[in-house]
């Protein structure tokens, strides 16, 4: 987002993380986020506020994730009169040519978003490549957007690989 820092104090409500980049390095690594539902890469809920300008890759041991926007409906965080870059949540693309967000791990949330993705990118690129082996089989099905708005981009949701079960509401 906009606010906050990266070190190893934060990630918590009144300490939160500058960048995408180092909150999901804190969850590959097996650390908590500092709520009550946070454990070991399980069930971590993850709030959002301000602009977001990277292009990341989900860790893989990290599933059962939710991202929750902050504002009322999704729209630019970066164009409201009201409360600046605070107002909303925007995933938007920091120029480079690719997806905002490529998932590869099941039951991943997302909830009051807006994704400004690359014009010739998805915002989220979902992929599972459905192989035998626990160790290498990746599979990013369960996913769940809900209330999110897709602006921009060459398309709001790829799949490649045949994810199933993935809800887009409202």
């Amino acid at each position: 987002g906009d606010a906050g820092s990266n070190g190893s104090q934060h990630g918590t409500a009144q300490r939160p993380f500058k960048t995408m980049t180092a909150l999901l390095a804190r969850l590959e690594a097996g650390g908590k986020l500092g709520s009550p539902s946070g454990g070991y890469n399980y069930g971590h809920v993850i709030h959002l506020l301000g602009n977001i300008s990277e292009h990341l890759e989900m860790p893989l041991q990290v599933p059962n994730v939710r991202f929750i926007g902050w504002g009322n409906k999704p729209r630019h965080a970066d164009t409201h009169p009201g409360n600046s870059e605070f107002s909303s949540m925007t995933w938007k693309s920091a120029g480079t040519a690719s997806a905002l967000l490529t998932l590869r791990n099941p039951a991943v949330s997302f909830e009051n978003i807006l994704f400004a993705s690359h014009a010739s990118h998805p915002a989220v690129l979902m992929e599972r490549n459905a192989i035998e082996t626990a160790a290498g089989e990746y599979d990013s099905s369960h996913a769940r957007f809900l209330g999110c708005r897709f602006a921009s981009g060459g398309y709001g949701i790829r799949d490649t690989g045949g994810t199933f079960n993935v809800d887009v509401l409202g």
